[in-house]
């Protein structure tokens, strides 16, 4: 170990001042790059504010195409919107036009029904006149024959024939009458039989049959023979006639018997008289006498005397004068549906405005026109 001690301040220094050169290079590195890329930072900027202004240039002059070719499309429809206001104006002075014709059309078709009225007023004067006329005389006589003479088969086959007489009449006016037509048919048809022509068998047969009935026994004076007749009881006998009290039952002979015989043949013609003249109260006296005839004349006895009473005993003469409807209701409908026509007034003339701004009155005649302008644009004149 050697004697001489080292001191502090004798060892090597540092390398310093080289470790500062590097820090130093390595500062102006680091700035030197930092500069560089701000620069190309700033020069990438300014490439897309250059793209950028670029593609806004191409933009506005596509904008400005597209202006440029709205500005033409427009003006064409500016061209079009002219065409159509011409158009539009040439179409409501044709409307005028139109509306003019059609309501000359309008008094020319006036003309045309009158004309067409008269024709049917003339027809109507004629063949339908004449029907109208049958119609209304078959009627008239339905009416007479209920009414007058109480034949409802006369009655009911009259209006049958007026029935078909009205299909044969073309004119709608009278369609409706067919209605109280059936109707009063149908009433016709509701009623009970006709006793009638029952009565009239049963008066007729009775009248036939008469003279052949056999007779009631003859009543015999008896004498006694062991009493002695005088001659002044047998001249007494000759003036003294013995009658029974009981008329009605009294049994005839002699000419008494043919002179009741004779006026129960009368009764029974008288009956049949009142019959068919419908006279309850006449028939019902007649089938009173002819009662009592039969008790007296005829035998009770006898089938066909029997039948033939209870027969005429059997009559109602009431039923004769039961009440019927009342026709008349399509008469009158008839004479009022002719009488309405033949009063119609003629049709008025649409009178035609004096300016051609006036609104048509007529709706029918300014539908038809509304279509053709409605929904163009531009204004109406």
């Amino acid at each position: 170990m050697s004697d001489t001690p080292t001191r502090p301040d004798q060892s090597p220094a540092p390398p310093t001042r080289g470790r500062g050169a590097l820090w130093f290079a390595l500062v102006l590195l680091a700035a030197a790059g930092g500069g560089a890329g701000y620069v190309h930072f700033e020069l990438q900027r300014a490439r897309g504010a250059a793209v950028d202004a670029e593609a806004w240039r191409l933009e506005a002059e596509a904008l400005n195409a597209r202006l440029s070719a709205l500005d033409r499309q427009l003006a064409q429809y500016d061209g079009g919107r002219r065409s159509l206001d011409e158009r539009t104006a040439e179409l409501a002075s044709n409307q005028r036009v139109i509306r003019q014709e059609l309501l000359g059309m309008g008094e020319r078709a006036a003309t045309i029904e009158d004309a067409v009225a008269r024709l049917s007023d003339q027809r109507l004067r004629g063949e339908t006149a004449l029907k109208l006329n049958e119609i209304e005389g078959l009627l008239v006589l339905a009416d007479q024959r209920l009414l007058l003479a109480r034949d409802r088969a006369g009655a009911r086959t009259a209006l049958q024939l007026a029935l078909s007489a009205l299909d044969a009449v073309e004119d709608p006016l009278y369609a409706g009458l067919a209605l109280p037509l059936r109707a009063e048919l149908a009433q016709l048809d509701a009623l009970p039989a006709d006793p009638l022509p029952g009565l009239r068998k049963v008066l007729a047969d009775a009248l036939s049959v008469v003279p052949d009935l056999p007779r009631a026994a003859l009543q015999e004076s008896r004498v006694d023979a062991s009493a002695g007749v005088g001659r002044l009881q047998q001249a007494l006998s000759g003036l003294v006639t013995v009658r029974r009290t009981d008329a009605a039952a009294a049994v005839l002979s002699g000419s008494a018997r043919e002179a009741a015989l004779e006026a129960l043949q009368l009764d029974l013609r008288v009956a049949l008289l009142a019959a068919e003249a419908r006279d309850a109260d006449a028939l019902a006296a007649a089938l009173t006498r002819v009662q009592s005839a039969f008790v007296r004349l005829f035998d009770p006895a006898d089938a066909r005397v029997r039948a033939l009473s209870e027969a005429l005993a059997t009559l109602q003469p009431a039923d004769l004068a039961a009440p019927l409807p009342t026709l008349g209701a399509s008469l009158a409908e008839l004479r009022a549906l002719r009488g309405g026509r033949q009063r119609l007034p003629d049709a008025p003339v649409p009178a035609v405005p004096a300016a051609e701004g006036e609104p048509v009155e007529s709706v029918e005649l300014e539908l038809p026109l509304e279509p053709e302008v409605e929904g163009e644009p531009g204004s109406r004149t």
